[in-house]
């Protein structure tokens, strides 16, 4: 196997500030012809064990790998997808939420458009602000600035289209 030169801080970003687990870390280098120095292991070794996605793979702790059956060409929506699986979503309908995700924030977790009726839109999905009360019911948030936080807006994005299908994020003129 290659050496290369492989700054932590790049191990770091890979692995989205999330663990690996030692067969992880093993599915990884196998993947890639990388080869981890003993550092890097630590480091990654020492953060909390999730999955960790390398390009259309998802790697999980237990070292088994699911590849998304859709990569989309923006990085900043492509992360989301183990993230989309944890929360409810399937490979099947990755390819509509990547889309509707990019068109929305482009993948940008904090986005907000203040300019919508209410109190706006926020998050990965530009949820209107007139979902917070069954969003507050159903405990996905507390309050409509938690749709800010990625995660809580996939779990959140999810509720709604189980309720109401891609109705909210209809388009005519960028259609998913």
């Amino acid at each position: 196997m290659k050496r290369y030169l492989f700054p932590i801080s790049v191990a770091i970003l890979m692995a989205s500030t999330s663990a690996c687990t030692p067969i992880q870390l093993d599915v990884f280098q196998t993947k890639t012809g990388i080869t981890l120095s003993d550092d890097d292991r630590t480091v990654l070794l020492g953060l909390p064990d999730v999955p960790v996605q390398v390009g259309a793979d998802v790697i999980y702790p237990d070292g088994s790998v699911v590849t998304a059956s859709y990569v989309h060409r923006n990085p900043n929506v492509q992360r989301w997808y183990w993230v989309a699986l944890d929360k409810g979503w399937t490979d099947a309908q990755w390819r509509w939420v990547a889309c509707t995700m990019s068109r929305e924030s482009h993948g940008n977790p904090e986005s907000w458009n203040h300019h919508d009726s209410g109190r706006g839109s926020a998050g990965l999905f530009q949820i209107n602000s007139v979902h917070t009360n069954k969003l507050i019911q159903a405990g996905i948030i507390e309050r409509f600035e938690d749709l800010l936080d990625g995660p809580t807006a996939l779990a959140a994005a999810k509720f709604i289209f189980d309720g109401s299908g891609k109705g909210p994020w209809r388009s005519r003129s960028h259609p998913c």
